[in-house]
């Protein structure tokens, strides 16, 4: 076997034991946390819309992890169909939907990274208008210091403080 076919091996090995230990804690975390608590999932899983149906069969609120563009792009990755600042409306929106389509039953959607994205109002706008007209609400989970989502609010949304999240609508 050649180098390149090990190294492939050992890619495959790699991920196939993250994503266990991802299940792994995803189980834990459905065992172990009162329901009530929510509980934000990636759209990047094969099985993702089994692990959110659990999680709303266990009392737990679901919102879907948008990736949006970090400051340090492309060093740190959300993934694909990651939202971008400075792209057109069309494209971001063609993420997003992606994201959206991924599993159901989600009552909002936060950010995954998206320091940069966040901070680019003409990039959110467009955004958070495609999410109120579907009727869901947007969680700014703190990451990105400079997050213009309280200016450009546009979807009723829940804004991470120190201490708690506050309801804005």
């Amino acid at each position: 076997m050649g180098c390149q076919a090990l190294a492939l091996l050992k890619q495959l090995d790699a991920a196939a034991t993250a994503e266990n230990e991802l299940a792994e804690a995803t189980r834990t975390a459905l065992d172990s946390l009162p329901a009530g608590v929510t509980l934000g999932f990636a759209p990047y899983a094969d099985d993702v819309g089994q692990w959110a149906a659990q999680a709303r069969g266990k009392g737990h609120e679901v919102l879907l992890e948008i990736p949006m563009e970090p400051y340090d792009f492309p060093d740190s990755d959300p993934g694909p169909h990651t939202l971008r600042a400075g792209q057109e409306e069309e494209d971001n929106t063609q993420r997003l939907t992606w994201a959206l389509t991924r599993f159901t039953g989600y009552a909002g959607v936060t950010n995954l990274l998206g320091q940069r994205f966040l901070s680019d109002s003409e990039a959110l706008s467009p955004t958070l208008t495609y999410l109120s007209r579907r009727g869901l609400y947007f969680f700014d989970n703190g990451a990105a210091s400079q997050s213009v989502a309280p200016m450009v609010r546009k979807v009723p949304m829940l804004l991470r403080t120190d201490t708690w999240s506050a309801a804005c609508f």
